[in-house]
């Protein structure tokens, strides 16, 4: 009993462990995939970017055992993901799972899920990624408010490129919203005081902030 009762304790740390070193993400070309991934659905080409193919279903199965951002800080998470960046330099990101809908929300759209990361290497990097039917979107920003995209662009093959490089982008944006006189009070100075705030929210906004 004692020697069966080791045995799948060994088993359990090896597949923690197994889970924690595999690769999700596999470099791929253009040239070495012979068709144009950037023709449906108008995708648009960056000047400068990297083609990842990623395992979805294994992906998924692993970030859904990530701890909840309520019971878990994101820096003292030791749940590690892999991340391809425009470089091809793949970086681990400690993850939370970090619900954005509300209860009611989320069991009438099931199967929606988002999560929140820092960089091991780095801390200032933060990484918000969902995952879905869709498949996985996730932006990373750092203190220079440098973005980096990872999107899907046709079944596993999916797209890595800095914000700025995106420079087809319309630039003509006019903002018509009326300013409106906030008459609510100074409010705190430092609001990063360390606790966890939920709050209701309804917003539109550009592909950084959305996830």
């Amino acid at each position: 009993m004692r020697n069966f009762t080791l045995f799948l304790i060994s088993l359990l740390v090896f597949s923690s462990v197994f889970g924690q070193n595999q690769r999700f993400w596999t470099p791929v070309t253009e040239s070495g995939l012979g068709y144009d991934v950037f023709a449906a659905g108008n995708a648009r080409r960056p000047d400068n970017f990297k083609l990842f193919r990623l395992q979805e279903s294994a992906f998924k199965q692993f970030v859904s055992q990530a701890p909840l951002e309520a019971n878990q800080r994101v820096a003292q998470s030791n749940f590690l993901v892999e991340f391809p960046m425009p470089s091809g330099e793949i970086k681990k990101f400690r993850v939370v799972n970090a619900p954005v809908m509300a209860p009611e929300l989320a069991a009438r759209y099931p199967g929606i899920y988002s999560f929140a990361g820092q960089g091991v290497d780095n801390p200032e990097d933060n990484i918000r990624f969902d995952v879905s039917i869709h498949g996985v979107h996730a932006t990373v920003l750092n203190r220079n408010n440098e973005a980096v995209y990872i999107d899907q662009l046709q079944g596993d093959i999916y797209r890595v490129a800095n914000r700025r490089d995106y420079t087809d982008a319309p630039v003509d944006f006019e903002c018509l919203t009326e300013d409106i006189i906030n008459n609510a009070g100074n409010g705190p100075e430092n609001a990063d005081d360390g606790i966890l705030r939920t709050y209701r929210l309804a917003m539109i906004s550009g592909a950084e902030f959305s996830l």
